[in-house]
């Protein structure tokens, strides 16, 4: 009798979670939003939830498949998500109508890993104060004083890179080391050295931040399942490592008087302004909202963090990208390379922060490497109050995710004319003109789109230079194709690596 009994209330509980589901999978085709059938509890993310696919991939296929609509749905799990299509609508979301999506993610992140609370995952009135004195980190007059530190390391690199000819070359390690470099000795006034230390602890941690996990996958997945999943989540060793790096240098610091005026002397005055009401934390006000913020250490370590990683992970991949693309397209690694030796020739063979300037087919070049391989392959957003799509009947619902797919729009036929290739005359003055706006997008757009884009196209351009200026680079053939991209959370990475060789001229 009692086996009956639950049973019977088995059942009954398993009828009603599949009536929801049920509901809930039928919630796009009862608005009439164009979506795909998807799989019961994975949703459309099978692939990625059971990391076959990166998360942005599926995101991809998605956009083409639903071609040509303005806008789709997409279920994460069980979660609905609205994946936009059309450029004007991207334009109303980034920026025309930021009040309605303002915070990038629907739920806040875990408060038990405070590494989480950086600018990039902030929310709300405390985003934008502390944004708007973040941004003084990469003023033209900070950009200019930081070049010279950058020039150091890429003048390390290049020694490197001598001491490697006619090698495989894992090419992702060199440039994550550099741009290590570059970022520990312009925010944080360290040389830090992982050029000539590949085993450096800032390389260690930095590879630990990008390790794929399956519980974190599931987290991503399954928000409203932190709770459970949040003993795993949380990487002691890497909180407790930064934030013991971050007490250490401020305290070095002031007991020293160093001023640097890098991002952490800019942390360290709004942790001591003069302003604050007490002596161990600072409260930032936003001249219209007053929104305080409590400047403690972890949030500073947050912030040292957020910019480490960006460095990292993002700007060294866009660099060895874009080494590979060149390696396997030798007229355009010479036409950029003939490029870089004018321009050094007529700076007295120096590249200055002006001549920087005038290397307008490196540009190019950068821009169609961020095209092809952007370095985070979505832009989210949450709808913080109900939005009626324009020309649509359809609103979206309070706290309904948003994403935009970067490599969607960067590969849809309609907005690049080879968007399979690698094709630097995508940006022409006159090719850009032609495109609708929001049409690229490796740095997001809008009020949060990324504020060190500036200082990421600044360290890839140095690194480029010295890593062509008298070095041709060749596929490895330790190198796969076709390339697969691994299934990470955010971040495009090639399985098994990127291999090339370099030769001397």
């Amino acid at each position: 009798m009692y086996t009956k009994f639950l049973l019977f209330f088995a059942t009954v509980f398993l009828v009603y979670i599949y009536y929801r589901l049920n509901k809930l999978y039928s919630y796009f085709e009862r608005n009439g939003i164009p979506y795909i059938k998807p799989i019961l509890l994975l949703g459309n993310t099978k692939d990625w939830i059971f990391m076959k696919k990166a998360l942005s991939m599926v995101y991809y296929d998605v956009y083409e498949k639903l071609d040509p609509h303005r806008f789709c749905g997409v279920f994460v799990g069980w979660r609905k998500v609205i994946l936009v299509r059309d450029p004007e609508l991207i334009r109303n979301i980034l920026v025309k109508d930021f009040s309605y999506f303002y915070n990038r993610e629907v739920e806040p992140t875990p408060k038990t890993d405070f590494l989480n609370e950086n600018l990039m995952e902030m929310r709300g009135d405390e985003w934008k104060t502390l944004r708007a004195k973040l941004t003084t980190t990469f003023t033209p007059v900070k950009m200019k004083d930081m070049y010279p530190l950058i020039q150091d390391c890429g003048k390390k690199l290049h020694f490197i890179l001598h001491n490697l000819v006619n090698k495989d070359i894992l090419i992702k390690d060199i440039c994550a080391r550099y741009t290590t470099d570059v970022i520990g000795i312009c925010a944080f006034g360290l040389n830090i050295n992982s050029l000539n230390d590949p085993d450096s602890i800032f390389t260690q941690m930095g590879n630990r931040v990008l390790e794929t996990s399956f519980i974190n996958t599931l987290r991503a997945a399954f928000p409203k399942l932190d709770l459970f999943f949040d003993p795993f989540g949380s990487d002691n060793i890497l909180q407790a490592f930064f934030l013991n790096f971050v007490k250490d240098t401020v305290q070095h610091r002031l007991d020293h008087k160093i001023v640097r005026g890098d991002l952490l002397d800019l942390l360290i005055s709004l942790k001591l302004d003069a302003d604050s009401h007490k002596s161990k934390q600072c409260h930032l006000a936003h001249q219209k909202n007053h929104t305080s913020i409590e400047m403690t250490d972890e949030l500073m370590t947050a912030q040292c963090f957020a910019y480490f990683i960006g460095s990292f992970a993002t700007s060294s991949s866009a660099l060895s990208y874009m080494l590979l693309e060149l390696a396997q397209n030798q007229h355009i690694q010479d036409k950029l390379r003939n490029e870089i030796i004018t321009v050094l020739e007529n700076n007295n063979n120096e590249l200055t922060y002006e001549a920087m300037k005038q290397l307008k087919y490196m540009d190019m070049v950068i821009d169609e490497t961020l095209r092809k391989y952007p370095v985070a392959g979505n832009i989210c957003r949450a709808c913080c109050k109900p939005y009626q799509i324009p020309d649509s009947e359809f609103v979206i619902p309070e706290r309904t995710k948003i994403v935009i797919s970067i490599r969607g729009i960067h590969y849809d036929p309609k907005y690049y004319e080879k968007p399979l290739e690698f094709y630097p005359e995508h940006f022409t003055e006159k090719a850009k003109a032609r495109r609708p706006h929001f049409t690229f997008l490796p740095f997001g757009g809008g009020p949060r789109i990324c504020i060190g884009e500036r200082f990421a196209k600044m360290q890839i351009k140095v690194g480029a230079v010295n890593l062509l200026k008298d070095l041709s680079y060749h596929v490895s053939p330790k190198m796969k194709f076709p390339i697969e991209h691994a299934p990470g959370l955010f971040l495009f990475n090639v399985k098994g690596g990127i291999w090339l060789r370099c030769e001397k001229l």
